[in-house]
């Protein structure tokens, strides 16, 4: 009798020992390879592993005379909780097993970590930063943070025109930043050269409007700009009702509003910038060096995980706010904060509508009371089309990789970075907004 238990307990165990492994296999082999590092993922293989559990002590710990004495019990948590342990530290050595392998490869990220954690904000640039954008191919692209964390060329010294004007205040998420391109590409400081005024690129990657209005409140009273141009673009608000910001790897805490629209902080602090990937960008490649590796990294995600799981946890109790549902009233709020603080401090608010391809709606429109006015990129860019040319060919990035031409970014080219200036420009001069 205990033989044929054991018997159908091991075959029960490699059953879904060969669910779990096609768990990591099967989005591989289809090309979904990074949904193998998702939480939701994750939670499926938790439930692996119950199931698991609950198959193979059915027969022992369930039975009629066994289920009231105490020893089950305990038992049963015993396992419930190796079983879960077990399941976890796979999941996360798959991950950082990727990770460690991204970091030894040419991949889309960052070197030199220009960012740090801000309690406010989630996280901010490193004043006086240098930094690289890297690329799966081709060359990096290096990048500067002036003293007060705004993105300048590398051997900018504004100290020359910061008493020009007119002085303009761009707020925006990596699109405004001007990822993947040359600080000299992007628009804002295109529309600096044109107009032969001040710019201030406050644009951080991965920001959303929750950082954005903690900026607005902070950068307009400080600088007491002519002009504010406020990125409006659709993702901007999801990451403003969303806990964590987007991110190549771990977790990162970001502030979000409540359904009253109050402004929530970060949850907790990850270890996000604490990982030394750059570390380990120049150290020799080998199993010595990996498990190294791990060792630094592991205990770190596991307390980022332990933390999001408890924040889980209390969500479920309502212990902890609940991100707002309502996108386009969030949006609208955020909108009319920003457009009074314009008021208040004499300076003329316009959004700017940039969308990309790869989103299947469009930007909320603007509430007409507020009276807003629109640099509308998004048509100028598309007006810019020939006839047989496709919007991600002319303005995304691409570069030769062999004999062939690959994309290795979706944000807005050098082209099309011009486009967008001379919209702004255009806009600026008809409203009247700057002297010409």
């Amino acid at each position: 009798m205990k033989m044929k238990l054991f018997l159908n307990a091991l075959v029960f165990t490699v059953i879904m020992a060969i669910i779990y492994a096609l768990s990591y296999l099967g989005p591989a082999w289809i090309g979904l390879g990074r949904f193998n590092s998702s939480r939701t993922i994750g939670v499926i293989r938790v439930l692996l592993a119950c199931t698991w559990l609950a198959g193979i002590t059915y027969n022992i710990l369930w039975h009629k005379h066994t289920i009231q004495k105490k020893r089950t019990y305990i038992l049963f948590v015993f396992l419930f909780v190796c079983s879960l342990l077990v399941s976890w530290t796979i999941h996360a050595s798959y991950i950082l097993a990727d990770v460690y392998k991204s970091i030894k490869q040419p991949s889309r990220g960052w070197r030199n970590n220009p960012h740090q954690f801000d309690s406010l904000l989630g996280f901010k640039p490193v004043p006086n930063a240098n930094g690289f954008h890297t690329f799966p191919t081709g060359h990096d692209i290096p990048m500067h943070y002036d003293e007060n964390g705004f993105r300048v060329p590398m051997s900018y010294d504004h100290s020359q025109n910061q008493d020009h004007h007119p002085r303009i205040l761009f707020l925006g998420c990596s699109f405004t930043y001007g990822d993947a391109n040359f600080a000299e590409e992007t628009f804002p400081y295109l529309v600096e050269k044109e107009l032969n005024g001040y710019t201030i690129n406050a644009g951080v990657c991965s920001y959303g409007l929750s950082q954005m209005l903690e900026l607005s409140q902070t950068l307009i009273p400080k600088y007491k700009p002519d002009v504010v141009i406020f990125q409006h673009s659709p993702w901007l608000v999801e990451r403003a009702l969303n806990q964590y910001g987007p991110v190549y790897f771990s977790v990162l805490p970001t502030p979000y509003f409540d359904s009253q629209n109050h402004l929530v902080p970060p949850l907790f602090r990850s270890h996000i910038f604490d990982y030394p990937m750059d570390d380990f960008k120049q150290s020799k490649n080998g199993f010595r060096d990996y498990l190294r590796f791990m060792r630094i990294t592991f205990p770190m995600y596991f307390e980022d995980d332990m933390r999001m799981w408890l924040i889980a946890f209390k969500k479920m109790f309502s212990l902890v706010p609940k991100p707002n549902q309502n996108e386009q009233a969030t949006e609208q709020f955020v909108m009319h904060e920003v457009h009074e603080i314009c008021k208040q401090n004499n300076c003329r608010l316009f959004t700017l509508a940039l969308s990309t391809t790869r989103l299947s709606r469009a930007n909320y429109p603007p509430d007409k009371a507020e009276g807003i006015p629109e640099i509308n990129a998004d048509s100028c860019l598309y007006a810019r089309l020939t006839p047989g040319e496709t919007y991600e060919k002319k303005y995304f990035h691409y570069r030769m990789s062999g004999k062939d031409s690959v994309m290795v970014d979706t944000h807005p080219n050098e082209t099309a970075q011009k486009i967008i200036a001379g919209e702004i420009v255009h806009v600026l001069k008809n409203t009247g907004a700057i002297k010409q």
